[in-house]
C-alpha cells in the first residue's frame, strides 16, 4: 500500500510541479474587491448563510448528482425538505462539511501507469450547498463589476 501511495505522490509532484504558483483569477478577485465601486457588494461574501440561501442552493443542485459519503444526494434533501431543512440549515456549521471521499478511475481496463487513472471525489451534498451559495455571491460581486465579463450563462 505504502508503494503505491509513493508513486501517486511522485507521479502528481511530476505533473503538478512543487513550487507556488499564484492564479490570475486569485489576483483579478484581488483588484475587483479592492475597487471602491463594488465594496458594498463585497461584503455579502462575508455574510452569514440564511436558510433561504440554502433552500435556494440545494433546490438549484441537480437531484441526479452522485451522492456524497453521507450516502444522500440533493434529490433526497428537497423531497423531504419540511423535515430535513432545519437539519441541513444547521448542518452548514458542522465539521464533516469537508468529508470527501476520492478514488482512482482507470481510464482503460487494467491501467499499470498512474497518468492512466483519473482522480474523483464525492463531496457531501451539504458541501455541494454552501459551494453554491458561494458561487453565487462571488458571480454577484463580479456582475457588479462594471467592466469584467467574467460569468457567461449557459457556458
Amino acid at each position: 500500500m505504502r508503494d503505491i501511495q509513493c508513486k501517486v505522490e511522485d507521479f502528481n509532484k511530476k505533473l503538478l510541479g512543487t513550487s507556488t504558483i499564484q492564479f490570475t483569477g486569485v489576483n483579478l478577485l484581488k483588484k475587483l474587491l479592492t475597487r471602491p465601486t463594488i465594496m458594498p457588494e463585497y461584503e455579502i461574501l462575508g455574510a452569514p448563510v440564511s436558510p433561504e440561501e440554502i433552500k435556494s442552493a440545494m433546490f438549484s443542485i441537480p437531484g441526479n448528482k452522485s451522492p456524497g459519503p453521507d450516502g444522500y444526494n440533493s434529490f433526497f434533501f428537497k423531497k423531504i425538505w419540511e423535515i430535513t431543512g432545519d437539519l441541513v440549515t444547521a448542518a452548514t456549521t458542522g465539521k464533516k462539511l469537508k468529508q470527501s471521499n476520492t478514488t482512482l478511475i482507470p481510464k482503460i481496463p487494467n491501467a499499470p501507469k498512474m497518468s492512466e487513472y483519473r482522480p474523483i471525489s464525492c463531496c457531501n451534498t451539504i458541501y455541494k450547498c454552501l459551494y453554491e451559495v458561494l458561487s453565487l455571491r462571488i458571480k454577484q460581486v463580479f456582475l457588479h463589476a462594471s467592466g469584467y465579463f467574467v460569468f457567461c450563462a449557459n457556458r
